[in-house]
């Protein structure tokens, strides 16, 4: 690009693209189950886009990487029948009186590219306002029910007071959520998110993926990742945040279930690699998603609650508007909590694999936990019960230290075991057979 006349280094200046097309889709090969772009029917009559990871360079000219962000306006002209939707606060829709309106939204904030999103079609919108004046906008499709997206999208308005408090002051001006015609992803484009036309008709059955997206309005769009290797520092921290308001919405055993199926998740994946060196083509899969949420949760474990809140508040209020790495996280967890991390994030973080252990016990409390290769070191909660119909109180929760490929203990306990339960309290990500013996084998097979 030759400019007319050369620009001192460091000099601001203003570039002024004007381009003009029907732009399209393409598939990107890190994104393998959604071609990125435009999707429009004029038949129809709707338009929006998809843009993460780099499918915005498919409909304006850009610097399509995160680490480049920008403020936005957005100026758009549609049939005086249909309503436009875009990143931002909007102005009010101006009458062209040739039989279109245009629709001016403006992102203020920094914005990376794969964020942006307009959506045009015949829509309604609910608005409201939650804690502390922003302003709540969800569009839906005129064919759909009102009352049921009013009650699909309730929860958003406690979810945000919740995630305030937890994360910090909500980043943006407003918030919402548009819904469009595909039936495959929500995505947390900034302030305005996408969403599938079926989740109108949700209800309760809707809140996962709400409270998902809306999170990561502080983890992923507030602060974003600096490269795609930390695509992780989204995804982890928006699915523990699944776990986090079913722990303080629901209570313990709805965490615990969030927690059970995204382990299970992790474990049956079969695609093991470091996260923060994914697979071009695993991006989005369970590594990056339930396994980051996984890690963000035995970090939880590692730091305590306290040091854990401080790190998240630390970390998005230094990082903020631009971009963080895993080192940056890293940095802000050990300063928060005092601890030296570095076996946390090297084997839980840049380790491609998970733990796979064999433990053998014998009712007298005895255990002997084998792993093969290089050993993974954590502590792991075991639960030992014995028959509660002779009595109640025939449990116990004890914790094998284990940092060898055979660890061997002997528990008191004061009655027989009948079952024992592998890390009953679900603090380590960890695939584990327990195999009941008479007598401890000598070593591990």
């Amino acid at each position: 690009m030759a400019l007319p006349s050369p620009a001192p280094a460091g000099k601001t200046f203003v570039l002024s693209v004007h381009y003009a097309g029907w732009p399209g889709r393409f598939q990107s090969p890190y994104m393998p189950f959604l071609s990125l772009g435009v999707y429009a029917s004029q038949a129809n009559r709707y338009l929006f886009t998809f843009n993460e990871p780099d499918g915005a360079r498919a409909w304006f000219p850009c610097n399509d990487h995160p680490r480049d962000k920008a403020t936005f306006t957005f100026t758009l002209t549609v049939a005086d029948d249909l309503t436009a939707v875009a990143n931002g606060e909007p102005d009010p829709p101006a009458d062209n009186g040739d039989g279109t309106r245009t629709f001016v939204y403006r992102m203020d904030y920094p914005m990376a590219t794969y964020l942006a999103v307009i959506a045009v079609g015949d829509y309604r919108v609910i608005e409201e306002t939650a804690e502390g004046g922003i302003t709540l906008r969800h569009y839906y499709f005129a064919e759909q029910s009102r009352a049921n997206v009013r009650e699909t999208f309730a929860v958003t308005r406690r979810a945000l007071d919740v995630f305030e408090q937890l994360f910090g002051p909500y980043p943006f001006d407003g918030y919402g959520h548009v819904l469009t015609p595909q039936g495959a992803v929500g995505m947390e484009t900034q302030s305005m998110t996408i969403m599938p036309a079926g989740l109108a008709n949700a209800g309760a059955g809707g809140t996962r993926i709400i409270v998902h997206e809306l999170a990561h309005q502080w983890f992923g769009d507030h602060v974003s990742p600096d490269s795609w290797s930390d695509i992780w520092l989204n995804e982890g921290f928006a699915t523990y945040a699944e776990v986090l308001w079913a722990e303080l919405d629901s209570g313990q055993q709805a965490m615990a279930a969030a927690l059970g199926a995204d382990e299970n998740q992790v474990l049956f994946s079969g695609q093991p690699a470091p996260l923060a060196q994914p697979a071009v083509t695993d991006l989005f899969g369970a590594n990056s998603y339930e396994k980051g949420g996984w890690v963000v949760h035995m970090l939880r474990r590692e730091i305590g609650d306290e040091a854990f809140v401080a790190m998240m508040q630390t970390y998005l209020e230094r990082f903020g508007g631009g971009t963080a790495t895993t080192q940056d996280l890293w940095d802000v967890a050990e300063e928060v909590s005092g601890q030296d991390l570095s076996l946390f994030f090297e084997q839980w973080v840049y380790r491609p694999d998970n733990p796979f252990v064999t433990l053998y016990w014998t009712p007298r409390g005895e255990v002997l936990a084998c792993q093969t290769g290089v050993p993974f070191v954590f502590d792991l909660p075991l639960g030992f019960t014995g028959d509660r119909q002779i009595a109640p109180d025939q449990e116990a929760l004890v914790t094998l230290a284990v940092d060898e490929n055979a660890e061997r203990a002997a528990f008191a306990l004061h009655f027989e075991a009948l079952q024992l339960w592998p890390d009953p309290v679900q603090n380590v990500l960890a695939w584990v057979q327990a195999q009941p013996v008479e007598t401890l084998p000598a070593t591990c097979p």
